[in-house]
């Protein structure tokens, strides 16, 4: 993508296991729009997606995933975001150890976002509501 190219922005529901290949299929979409891009960024881009697609649907049990693709100080980057409307994460260093989980599982995503990402936000609030966004420069 370059500077005259425009932003791609597709946001998708995220309501049970099977809108997970609908956003897989968007983010391709939108990685094809880009052109030529290295496998291992495109292997990455999508781990992370599935990992804020899973957790959505985990512990907010439905929410939204945001992706864009935009030029930002003369790079291309894409950014996932997640979106939903779960109980929040009670504690955020904890969540982050590998290892941890509030639900039984793995304890690896969160982590393993953090690590493919070049760039991570969290916010979530004890009330309810958790907001992750991950950005990769491509």
């Amino acid at each position: 993508m370059d500077s005259r190219c425009p932003a791609v922005k597709k946001e998708i529901l995220i309501r049970s296991k099977l809108d997970i290949p609908v956003v897989r299929k968007e983010l391709r979409k939108i990685l094809n729009l880009l052109g030529q891009i290295k496998d291992s960024k495109e292997v990455m881009l999508l781990t992370i997606l599935d990992e804020i697609s899973k957790n959505i649907l985990r512990h907010g049990k439905r929410g939204r995933v945001t992706i864009e693709a935009l030029n930002k100080e003369g790079k291309t980057v894409v950014k996932i975001i997640g979106e939903d409307v779960g109980k929040g994460i009670s504690d955020l260093d904890e969540a982050l150890l590998p290892g941890s989980s509030e639900d039984g599982g793995l304890g690896m995503g969160l982590n393993l976002i953090f690590k493919l990402a070049d760039q991570v936000r969290i916010a979530s609030n004890i009330t309810g509501g958790t907001y992750i966004e991950a950005i990769k420069w491509i």
